[in-house]
């Protein structure tokens, strides 16, 4: 299905884990508007995280649904 072992590595482990590293990066900025009244790291850290797992969870679901969609077509 894979081309290399590098592609099954980004499709198999980076794609599912992108989604906590921006989260880990962008709740370095205390932005108000995004994480309300949390002044702490940890406190934006655990909102971000939160949304990125839906996040991964979404794409992990449209991915899946649209593989049977296609390949049915096939």
């Amino acid at each position: 299905m894979y081309c290399s072992t590098l592609a099954r590595f980004y499709n198999e482990l980076v794609l599912h884990v992108l989604p906590y590293g921006w989260a880990a990066v962008l709740a370095l900025i205390p932005e108000p508007f995004t994480f309300g009244p949390m002044t702490t790291y940890a406190g934006r850290l655990f909102l971000a995280f939160f949304a990125a797992t839906f996040a991964a969870l979404i794409y992990r679901a449209s991915r899946k649904m649209l593989t049977q969609v296609l390949l049915s077509r096939v």
